[in-house]
């Protein structure tokens, strides 16, 4: 019963631990780099793969006409994004979502 009791109050103080630490990265611009693995031009949406260990991280987002784009240093558009591209999003956590403020692609060498 111990052994339980004991589980459970560390899975609500992880929670409470989370929430906390999610809640306080709202309004900071964040950045993650890595590859894109879709892109949906009609909805303006683009999805990426996040490198962690020997894991990956899924995260997507909606490209918004205020979001930044740049391929190689050069202004360019949704469009100029091909899967598999190497990108580094900035992006900033809201109350309703995640808004997309950069996308940077870097052609490999």
């Amino acid at each position: 019963m111990k052994g339980k009791k004991a589980l459970l109050a560390g899975a609500i103080l992880l929670a409470v631990l989370f929430f906390s630490l999610t809640s306080a990265q709202e309004g900071r611009v964040q950045q993650m780099t890595g590859k894109v693995s879709a892109l949906t031009l009609s909805s303006k949406t683009i999805v990426m793969e996040i490198p962690l260990g020997r894991d990956s991280l899924t995260v997507g987002g909606e490209v918004t006409d205020e979001t930044e784009i740049s391929v190689d240093g050069k202004t360019a558009t949704l469009n100029d994004i091909k899967v598999g591209d190497r990108v580094t999003v900035r992006w900033i956590k809201e109350e309703h979502g995640h808004r997309l403020l950069s996308i940077v692609v870097k052609s490999p060498k």
